[in-house]
């Protein structure tokens, strides 16, 4: 019986447990939580940081897409993980070195599922962008204008 549910287990891993239908979109999730705590904020600038991710490394060697898409979406990545470390080791009162390992695997975990998303996507249609890709990247331009633009 355990090694049935090894097998099991290592196979729901290997074929990504989340598919796109079971990763909630940042819009369904916002409306879920209209009031906000800092585990939420935690948890959408994590989500903001690997769509960002996504979409700079699906951008950034395109010579039509590298300025107007992958540079700004690196800017973004990058700053929503940092943002994102700091609300998480507000709920944790810790330090960064301690939190840093949860915060990779937290934001690691979210750019494997756009991953998966996006490659489900190009096999049944040749493109990587899903549309809840795109919805949650047009929300993360939102939350990153209204928070962050003032200081960049």
């Amino acid at each position: 019986m355990k090694s049935l549910t090894i097998t099991l287990l290592t196979l729901l891993m290997s074929m990504g447990a989340w598919s796109e239908e079971d990763m909630i979109s940042l819009n369904d999730y916002l409306k879920q939580h209209e009031e906000f705590d800092m585990n939420n904020v935690f948890y959408v600038y994590a989500r903001c940081s690997a769509v960002n991710n996504k979409v700079y490394v699906l951008s950034k060697d395109s010579e039509k897409f590298k300025d107007t898409l992958a540079e700004p979406s690196l800017r973004m990545y990058e700053r929503f993980y940092v943002e994102a470390g700091n609300v998480l080791m507000e709920i944790k009162g810790k330090r960064a070195k301690e939190i840093s390992e949860n915060l990779k695997a937290t934001i690691t975990g979210m750019i494997d599922e756009y991953t998966t998303m996006s490659n489900k996507l190009f096999i049944k249609t040749g493109t990587y962008f899903t549309e809840s890709m795109t919805e949650d990247t047009s929300i993360c331009n939102q939350v990153f204008i209204d928070t962050f633009a003032k200081d960049t």
